[in-house]
């Protein structure tokens, strides 16, 4: 726990060096390397950490038996590399650790107003150790994060990075079908209408497990009609951002018309989190979605109150994110992330 500690805290104070302090590009650059290194280091040497480090583990140790797997080209690709150049696993690692964390800076650095706390809710939102245990559909969020641009511009090179992410994980698929939606610029109290007819079907949940278990068949049964049905924490977190995003509804698109598609990604999240959020594949729709909203909940955030309350409001977000880590740390151990263990060197 003390090594994620100190690292969160070392990076987001050489990301304030970066941005908060007057000073040259080569200044800003020079800081924003040192805040990259230590959450890089500590993924790249990480040692059976996440659910899945081992499974990883043991296609590459088993490299010849999967040749021929279904695995997506673009990490296939990375193994051959590593496996031809003769290096050990934690390349594998490494590699990946090193291209996540590069799109996540970049994708602040371009689209983050509040660049500083931004990271921080990539920690406290525990994004960090969801890149340490699903690598490959992180690798995917990483290019959708580099492409983000022209989806707000609605530029179809955008379907290039969806194509090219679709290569590590298919899940990235799911932004093709989105692109229309995100984009869309509803009245505001069309999110309130949807809110309540979320709740109402709320109430009628088993006759929708019923109909996604119709649909997902026997296999499925145990996890849709288990006590984790829907997961309440995300669905509460989710409902007060949309609840907010409604508030100031107005005030968003006038600060950036393309904050539509923020708002929107909130309300598309909290509806799969009330429904289906608990089915492995679902989820994975989820993981594409949710990473994307770290630019947007800090201008979110600081519309509440005036010039002189930002700094209360501040600290109170700041505070509620700790919460958060704690909780998906101590209490969840999340990912399987604790405690860490370092490779030898």
């Amino acid at each position: 726990m003390v090594v994620y500690i100190v690292t969160f805290s070392i990076s987001i104070l050489f990301m304030y060096l970066a941005y908060e302090k007057k000073g040259g590009k080569l200044r800003e650059r020079f800081f924003l390397c040192c805040s990259f290194m230590g959450p890089f280091l500590v993924a790249a040497f990480r040692r059976d950490v996440g659910t899945d480090y081992m499974n990883y583990k043991d296609i590459y140790c088993n490299y010849y038996d999967w040749l021929d797997e279904t695995w997506e080209p673009g990490f296939v690709g990375i193994c051959k590399l590593v496996h031809n150049m003769g290096l050990n696993f934690q390349w594998i690692m490494a590699i990946s650790a090193f291209l996540i964390l590069f799109a996540v800076y970049y994708y602040i650095n371009k689209e983050a107003k509040y660049p500083v706390f931004s990271l921080f809710i990539f920690f406290s939102m525990a994004y960090y150790f969801q890149g340490m245990n699903i690598v490959r559909q992180w690798l995917a969020i990483g290019i959708v994060m580099f492409g983000f641009r022209y989806l707000k511009a609605g530029n179809i090179k955008f379907f290039a990075y969806v194509f090219l992410a679709c290569m590590f994980h298919k899940s990235a698929i799911v932004y093709l079908v989105a692109w229309i939606f995100l984009r869309v610029c509803w009245k505001w109290y069309y999110y309130f209408l949807g809110a309540g007819i979320l709740a109402v079907m709320l109430y009628f949940h088993n006759f929708f497990l019923n109909f996604v278990y119709l649909l997902y068949g026997r296999g499925y049964a145990s996890g849709i009609f288990s006590k984790f049905n829907f997961d309440l924490k995300y669905i509460v977190f989710y409902s007060l951002l949309l609840f907010l995003c409604c508030l100031y509804y107005k005030k968003l698109l006038r600060q950036d018309k393309k904050n539509i598609i923020f708002i929107n990604m909130v309300y598309m999240i909290l509806m799969l989190y009330s429904f289906c959020g608990w089915l492995p594949l679902i989820s994975r729709v989820i993981d594409m979605f949710a990473p994307m909203v770290i630019t947007f909940i800090p201008e979110l955030l600081l519309c509440l109150g005036c010039k002189e309350e930002k700094k209360y409001v501040r600290s109170f977000a700041v505070g509620g994110y700790l919460v958060i880590f704690l909780y998906l740390t101590l209490c969840l151990n999340f990912h399987d992330v604790l405690p860490y263990l370092h490779i030898k060197l």
